[in-house]
């Protein structure tokens, strides 16, 4: 299965209310999570070889044995350059 993942930020002020005022920013932090958003299940068996995910989204493979995993990315070859 492939997994495509969206980020998710979320920003919480850990000061507390006691705080002179402007002084609660530099106590901001940023949480980052991961939302699934898609699932691509690929079976040779259904003829589904393969996937195409976007430029920059974020995803991982989860593998089910036997498996043989392959990953191409544009351009790499065309400028002669390690990936």
């Amino acid at each position: 299965d492939v997994v495509i993942y969206e980020e998710v930020a979320a920003y919480e002020n850990a000061a507390s209310d006691t705080m002179p005022m402007g002084m609660d920013a530099q106590y901001v932090t940023r949480k980052v999570e991961y939302r699934e958003v898609q699932r691509i299940h690929l079976c040779p068996a259904e003829a589904k070889y393969g996937c195409q995910i976007q430029k920059g989204a974020w995803h991982t493979v989860e593998v089910i044995e036997p498996s043989v995993i392959f990953e191409a990315k544009d351009g790499c070859a065309k400028r002669n350059v390690e990936c």
